[in-house]
């Protein structure tokens, strides 16, 4: 008698659909880039566990005078934004980070 799982009942893509919608992890990095003398910017990534691909979910800029609320306001969003929306839905995943950067910007900036 067979399993229930086994790859006689169920495709490779199936199998990855129903191991997808059981166990969304991530890994979440920051990405730093200068864009001029006085200001940065730092892409909030993540890679997607299961697929191995990179989405990029916001991107902050920061400008000297650093202003301190500001930092605490961009973390608390990052948060929140992950809570509210699924990461890649904002641009897509993407099979390299540079990509998922580069689809980014033309999205966003």
């Amino acid at each position: 008698m067979p399993l229930p799982y086994t790859e006689s009942v169920f495709s490779a893509d199936i199998f990855r659909t129903v191991c997808e919608k059981q166990m969304k992890l991530y890994r979440a990095f920051d990405v730093w880039k200068r864009a001029d003398e006085k200001t940065a910017v730092r892409y909030r990534c993540f890679e997607s566990l299961l697929s191995k691909r990179f989405c990029v979910q916001s991107a902050d800029f920061y400008r000297l005078p650093l202003n301190e609320q500001q930092i605490a306001d961009l973390s608390r969003q990052f948060v929140e934004l992950f809570i509210e929306q699924e990461p890649s839905s904002r641009s897509g995943e993407r099979p390299t980070l540079e990509e998922a950067i580069a689809a980014h910007d033309r999205a966003f900036l």
